[in-house]
């Protein structure tokens, strides 16, 4: 994989120590270890709930203004959203 986007960040220097120490556990290096942790996460979808949510509501809100034009369409619909709101 080509490396070639920098990620440049500023945190404390107690969170720096205790990042280099669990890199050094796990005898890799700082960046290793941060690219780790990065992959475990992005592999998740890296998406806000928020996000997620208010475009949930929105959709339910078009559902509510077309409810009785499209009752069978729309039931279906409001079915997949309960599923994703239980996702989350």
């Amino acid at each position: 994989m080509k490396k070639d986007k920098t990620l440049s960040l500023k945190i404390s220097t107690k969170d720096y120590d205790r990042i280099h120490k669990n890199a050094s556990q796990n005898g890799v290096s700082v960046s290793e270890y941060i690219r780790s942790l990065l992959k475990g996460d992005i592999s998740k979808d890296w998406i806000k709930k928020t996000t997620v949510q208010q475009n949930l509501s929105r959709i339910a809100s078009t559902l509510d203004k077309n409810e009785e034009k499209n009752a069978g369409l729309t039931a279906a619909i409001r079915k997949e959203l309960d599923i994703l709101w239980k996702k989350l």
